[in-house]
């Protein structure tokens, strides 16, 4: 059981973060997912976001 577990695992991880995907624009999962923009990206805690203090 354990093997089948880390053997998906592994599967799991090439599939999001290693392997392009066509219908992405061949980028990975995780690659597509993140921000373009630096206005798309969400305030890191302790900066000053429109007068929103996070």
């Amino acid at each position: 059981m354990s093997q089948a577990r880390e053997t998906i695992e592994a599967l799991r991880h090439d599939y999001n973060h290693l392997r392009p995907h066509g219908s992405l624009g061949a980028l990975t999962p995780t690659e597509f997912a993140m921000p373009k923009r630096p206005e798309d990206q969400l305030p890191q805690k302790g900066h000053n976001n429109d007068r929103l203090y996070l």
